[in-house]
């Protein structure tokens, strides 16, 4: 039986040449700083099944970018405009948290939060700014079908949107009751071209991406490889991954994948 309306799809996205390659990642009050021109990719998830992915300087184009919650995209993208005018990505500075992001604006002193509410799933963007001038936030709505069940509200006296799924709860069937995932990523450059030819060869043939307890699904992002790996238990979770993987004789530098996440559906 197919599990596609149980999958917790969260992207652990794997940085190409990413501050957090090269350095520790910051605790919870810690942050990364992106200057102006710069950009880096990031992703916030949380518990409740929803993850938004984009880039700290520049507009989100990749398939995988957005606001998601499961498999349905909810937003493509924001645009923030201020005193009439639309605020650039690029001229800002990034203050980069494990949780949330943070742009300064300077030119026209106003900052941009955006977080992800772990208990509910709920996208917040908050913005300040010392001078009075007219705020506004424009979502960009994905064209899929489940996004009529997103609600938008706006908070003027704060200048905060609010983009929250109507049902805040995740439906208890029996098809999801139980069930785990497990996730791996990587970059491409690590694998062998063995590998990347096994892995595009299924990529390709594959006419659904369906997600399947005991076998390897995978997305490609970039030069990026996520998988995933569906079970009833972590126990399951990890046998599955160390035999499949070693059936398909996966392999990054001599050294076996690692999961980097499981969490319950």
């Amino acid at each position: 039986m197919f599990y596609i309306k149980i999958l917790l799809a969260i992207f652990i996205f794997v940085f190409q040449q990413s501050i957090f390659s090269q350095t520790v990642l910051p605790k919870k009050n810690d942050f990364v700083i992106i200057p102006p021109k710069e950009s880096q990719s990031f992703m916030f998830t949380n518990m409740a099944g929803m993850y938004y992915y984009g880039e700290t300087g520049s507009r989100n184009t990749s398939p995988f970018h957005g606001l998601s919650f499961l498999t349905t995209k909810i937003v493509e993208d924001y645009l923030i405009e201020a005193g009439g005018q639309v605020l650039k990505r690029s001229d800002a500075e990034v203050h980069l948290y494990k949780n949330k992001l943070i742009r300064h604006h300077n030119s026209i002193e106003l900052i941009e939060e955006t977080t992800i509410s772990d208990s509910i799933p709920v996208l917040i963007i908050k913005l300040s700014s010392k001078q009075q001038i007219p705020i506004s936030v424009f979502p960009l709505i994905a064209k899929s079908g489940g996004s009529q069940n997103y609600s938008k509200t706006w908070s003027p006296p704060e200048n905060t949107l609010y983009i929250s799924r109507r049902k805040q709860l995740v439906e208890n069937n029996t098809q999801n009751n139980g069930k785990w995932i497990g996730i791996s990523t990587f970059p491409a450059g690590n694998f062998s071209n063995e590998i990347i030819e096994e892995i595009n060869y299924q990529n390709r043939s594959t006419k659904t991406k369906i997600f399947l307890p005991g076998k390897i699904n995978f997305y490609l992002e970039g030069s990026g490889y996520i998988f995933f790996f569906i079970a009833d238990s972590k126990k399951d979770i990890l046998n599955y991954r160390k035999q499949i993987l070693k059936d398909l004789n996966l392999k990054i530098n001599k050294k076996e994948i690692p999961i980097e996440g499981i969490r319950k559906a």
